[in-house]
């Protein structure tokens, strides 16, 4: 089986080798028993073919005068390496390569400790006698009985097939450099037609004028270079590579180099045409990573984007999987069931996600598809069929992702909470650095609360809601708890169609699996801090429930928590909400609000939650969770104590 590793594309500094007889660069192509070329920066020299087409030698990688790849490449382009030994392996500064009988090529490195050998490739145990770089790109070592050759690296290809180079049957595959880990073939129609052996492929021919095809077993051939794209041997290079993608491309280059005139390889073919569609649905993340989209950009080179609302795993790789930019539920602990109807799901054109399904309904209309993914907590992806009526659910991690036309479904991906702001970005090269947030059209709750004129009941009692969602999914549905410190009304804001979106995360505090509190200096904004920062208490998620109560009574009253305008009764409203409360004249917070009046029912339960969310003892206060159940009317909600009748006790 040929493995060809991903292309190895490296700019040539200065290329100097020595050997120890001190040869000067030569088209002789000849190294015998014992000579070595050593890996220098400095008066060195060159092993070339005869043509001086190619050299052998150590090639130093770019921006390292310190490391170098024992390789194969073309003499008069030396950025294009054609073939690299010890699995792609660099190696150091003064490392060398010795001819030697037995071993045939002994690389060592500058202590002269083993490094790399081909001992266990050379035909029938032959010994050698010297080693020889020939015009078409291979390098040989002869045999010291005969002339034939004992080994060649044609026959250990790397990446890069050259004219008259050929292999017995196998399939090409694309490797990890660094797990050594074999891809899934992308090409092996040649390896056979296993219900009739006659059909199957026998060899891969590359002949002298660059035509490539399959050699099958009864005789016929089957053309992998189309003859529109056949060039003169004599007047131009040619090479064929498998690539990184998995890409088999075409290349000509001219063999005469005009002076002061940069010619770059020119790429003539690609099988196939598009990698994105063409590649089989294995197990794994696909072409590009996992919860990638694999597209082909203008160049005709393979692109690996993120969705919206991902981001690369590693930014300085292009082709890594992606990451969700928002915070993920822990499904595990709330099953299939959890309702996730606090997500936002953004349709996508001309996407798919073919595998990664764990669910398929069938005779489905397209809003319950949605609404399915939105109240399953493990999907991630709603892929919805508009022929056969049909959604296919999708969890992270989502592999083999491609973009191309003609897909007639509509897809929906898991963005993030419709009741958090999204972040966007940051900017640090100069002062101020900047947070850069999605734009909220409405501006804060506090502008919508305190203006000129009072929202309705109806949408206040939605803003509440949905702060509470909010704050819910921060403590209990995201994977890690996050504590947001500062919830007060500037820091919520809304949308185009008013929904309520926590922001500001400055003062956030997020707590490890299986931690329940922290220790933090004072945070937030002292009208809605809770008591337990004051008293050096451990600060847990309920100081954002002591929060949201200050911030319900604001929503309710349409007034700011401390107001020393009015008498001093009611100065606090923390204070005048309980008093109005317990002498049954909650008309009073409300004044002139004629929505609120004629709701009661909902104005007592409101008041009744925010009063359990104020109280003193962190441990009376309500869970977010239990505070949207109270809110919604599904939870009865008990006569709430007096929220300051909890009494500090000081430890001697």
């Amino acid at each position: 089986m040929a493995y060809w590793p991903p292309s190895c594309i490296l700019i040539a500094f200065t290329l100097i080798l020595l050997q120890s007889s001190s040869i000067t660069a030569q088209n002789g192509g000849k190294l015998t028993v014992g000579q070595s070329l050593t890996a220098a920066t400095s008066n060195g020299s060159l092993l070339l073919s005869p043509s001086g087409d190619f050299a052998f030698g150590f090639h130093q990688l770019p921006n390292n005068n310190n490391l170098f790849l024992l390789a194969i490449w073309y003499a008069k382009i030396p950025d294009t390496i054609v073939w690299y030994a010890n699995e792609t392996n660099p190696v150091n500064l003064g490392s060398s390569v010795t001819i030697t009988a037995n071993e045939g090529l002994f690389l060592s490195d500058p202590q002269g400790t083993p490094l790399w050998n081909t001992a266990d490739k050379l035909s029938g145990g032959r010994t050698v006698n010297y080693g020889f770089m020939n015009d078409t790109g291979n390098f040989m070592l002869k045999s010291s009985d005969t002339d034939d050759a004992a080994w060649e690296s044609f026959d250990h290809p790397t990446d890069t097939l050259l004219p008259t180079q050929n292999f017995e049957k196998g399939v090409l595959n694309t490797r990890d450099l660094e797990t050594g880990f074999a891809y899934h073939p992308s090409y092996q129609s040649y390896t056979g037609n296993q219900t009739n052996p006659e059909n199957a492929g026998d060899s891969v021919i590359y002949s002298e004028s660059g035509d490539l095809y399959i050699e099958i077993k009864n005789g016929s051939r089957f053309d992998l270079t189309p003859a529109s794209i056949l060039v003169s041997d004599k007047t131009n290079y040619q090479r064929v590579t498998l690539d990184f993608d998995g890409v088999l491309r075409w290349y000509n280059h001219p063999k005469i180099f005009a002076a002061n005139k940069v010619v770059n390889w020119s790429s003539v073919k690609s099988l196939p045409d598009n990698i994105c569609a063409s590649t089989a649905i294995t197990p794994g993340s696909g072409t590009c990573g996992y919860n990638s989209i694999c597209s082909i950009g203008e160049d005709n080179r393979l692109r690996c984007d993120c969705p919206p609302y991902y981001s690369l795993m590693d930014p300085n790789d292009t082709y890594s999987s992606c990451k969700p930019n928002f915070p993920q539920y822990d499904c595990d602990e709330y099953g299939q069931g959890a309702t996730k109807n606090g997500y936002q799901l953004k349709q996508l054109q001309n996407i798919d996600w073919p595998s990664s399904d764990y669910a398929n309904l069938q005779t489905i209309t397209e809003d319950d598809c949605k609404s399915s993914c939105q109240n399953d907590c493990f999907c991630a992806v709603a892929i919805f069929s508009k022929d056969g009526q049909t959604c296919w659910k999708k969890r992270l991690p989502l592999s083999n992702g491609r973009n191309y036309g003609g897909v007639n479904r509509i897809v929906w991906l898991k963005t993030h909470h419709k009741n958090l702001v999204r972040f966007i970005g940051f900017c640090k090269e100069e002062d101020p650095r900047l947070l850069v947030y999605e734009y909220m059209s409405n501006g804060t709750v506090a502008d919508y609360l305190f203006g000129d004129l009072r929202p309705s009941w109806t949408a206040r009692i939605q803003i509440a809601q949905g702060i509470a969602r909010g704050l819910l999914y921060l403590h209990e549905e995201c994977s890690t708890q996050i504590i947001h410190c500062d919830i007060k009304p500037q820091n919520i804001l809304l949308d185009d169609y008013y929904n309520a979106r926590i922001s500001d995360f400055g003062l956030a505090k997020l707590l490890i699996l299986n931690q329940t509190h922290t220790n933090t200096a004072i945070r937030g904004t002292k009208e809605y801090v809770a008591p337990e920062w004051f008293r050096n208490k451990p600060v847990t998620i309920k100081v954002d429930v002591y929060s949201f109560g200050v911030l319900l009574l604001e929503i309710i009253c349409c007034r700011r928590s401390v107001c020393m305008d009015i008498s001093e009764e009611g100065a606090i409203l923390t204070d005048w909400a309980f008093d109005c409360f317990q002498s049954n004249t909650l008309a009073y917070l409300v004044d002139g609000d004629t929505e609120a009046l004629n709701d009661t029912l909902h104005l007592e339960r409101y008041v009744m939650v925010a009063l359990w969310c104020i109280q003193e003892d962190p441990s009376l206060r309500r869970t977010m969770k239990r505070v949207i159940q109270m809110l919604e009317g599904m939870a009865e909600v008990a006569s709430p104590p007096c929220p300051t009748s909890f009494t500090v006790t000081t430890q001697p």
